[in-house]
């Protein structure tokens, strides 16, 4: 090329790939120029700008480089599966083509997050058939070990889709199947212990939170009394006291899911179990749970006082018709009224759900959910840290 087109199309290559490459990445690029002049390449970060109708073997320096790298640069595909469906074989060539995929990419976006959402399917499909090899083949071939590294990938725009699939493949695979062995080996995968235990790697995001939240209450949902063990160790209970810290959450599917799985966790008849919730139980979370009841209770009042209340601050000589300060008086009772509805509604959810875990049939965790509800008390009182003080006295 000649010397005239050597910074340009250094700038234009750099430019062309920061827009294909994800941010951070790191980008060597070599050229090897026949020019009898020494050629001045811009500095890193100031690509310079091409002089008007300067070209490159006919191109725009934009167009040339873009053509330089369109090959390389070609998002990936899966490659089609020409055998038997939803058998060993299919699971297995899905998941070698994961494998070669270490880090997700912009290339390789969109093929990963398809071959994530064909294993699922692939596994779910062999379980419902009766097909034991298939599940055997996902355990042998650690596949949940290759999931789990594709969940903790970096924050990149790139690995953002495909550590949402992850959740969303296992939420699936967890909730769909059936067979007793393959869910109980599921559950028993030190993966998935590990798994519960990264809400800081997610809840910093609103889709992988909510896709997290809904993947902890799969596992809570298929949870039973011998099942539980395999999620309690040295007096931890992480996939509840993960899931509790998101109890106050701006999301209401993310609280209502918090719910479930606390729901399905105090249904658990094992007592010993009982006890560990109780004991790992983020401190004052039935009394979080008694100050919302309160905070809606007050606000619902003062909704429907405005709502009640007349509107003297208007005039009705401001208006031209006695229409227009009908319809200017009433709008502000309107709204009123529409807030009070919405707290009307967030009591009820909270009242209901205190009422299911009260109704379960464990004296401790209704002793210890009456004890934190007791009104008066306030978070870091003499009761709230498990002794009796002066003025703790209260009814339930």
């Amino acid at each position: 090329l000649p010397a005239a087109s050597a910074s340009v199309l250094a700038a234009a290559c750099s430019n062309s790939l920061r827009r294909r490459c994800d941010p951070g990445s790191t980008l060597s690029i070599s050229f090897t120029f026949s020019a009898e002049q020494p050629v001045e390449l811009p500095a890193a970060g100031l690509p310079l700008v091409a002089p008007p109708g300067h070209m490159i073997r006919g191109m725009r320096p934009d167009e040339f480089a873009a053509s330089l790298f369109a090959s390389v640069m070609k998002p990936e595909r899966p490659e089609p599966f020409r055998g038997e469906p939803f058998s060993v074989a299919h699971l297995v060539h899905t998941w070698s083509q994961l494998a070669r995929h270490k880090v997700a990419s912009a290339r390789n976006q969109a093929a990963t997050v398809e071959l994530l959402r064909v294993l699922a399917e692939v596994v779910v499909v062999g379980d419902a058939r009766k097909n034991p090899a298939v599940f055997e083949a996902f355990l042998e071939h650690g596949m949940m070990e290759t999931l789990m590294g594709f969940a903790r990938a970096p924050d990149t725009p790139a690995a953002h889709l495909v550590v949402a699939q992850v959740l969303q493949s296992l939420s699936i695979i967890t909730q769909n199947v059936k067979t007793q062995s393959s869910l109980f080996f599921l559950l028993s995968n030190k993966q998935i212990d590990v798994l519960c235990k990264l809400s800081a790697h997610f809840e910093r995001d609103e889709e992988l939170l909510c896709n997290y939240i809904t993947l902890l209450k799969a596992l809570a949902l298929s949870l039973d009394n011998t099942t539980v063990q395999f999620f309690v160790a040295d007096g931890a209970f992480p996939l509840y006291t993960e899931a509790a810290r998101f109890a106050n959450s701006n999301d209401p599917l993310v609280v209502s899911a918090v719910r479930t799985i606390a729901l399905s966790i105090y249904r658990l008849s094992d007592e010993s179990v009982r006890r560990i919730v109780l004991g790992v139980s983020p401190h004052g979370f039935w009394r979080t749970l008694a100050q919302q009841h309160e905070r809606h209770s007050t606000t619902l009042a003062k909704q429907l006082s405005l709502a009640s209340a007349p509107a003297a601050f208007l005039t009705a000589t401001a208006f031209q018709t006695a229409a227009a300060f009908q319809t200017a008086a009433s709008r502000p009772r309107e709204q009123a009224l529409g807030r009070a509805r919405l707290c009307v509604e967030d009591l009820l959810d909270s009242l209901f759900y205190a009422n299911d875990v009260m109704a379960s049939d464990s004296p401790i965790l209704k002793f210890s959910v009456a004890t934190e509800l007791r009104p008066g008390r306030r978070p870091g009182s003499a009761v709230m840290e498990g002794t009796r003080g002066a003025g703790s006295e209260g009814t339930c």
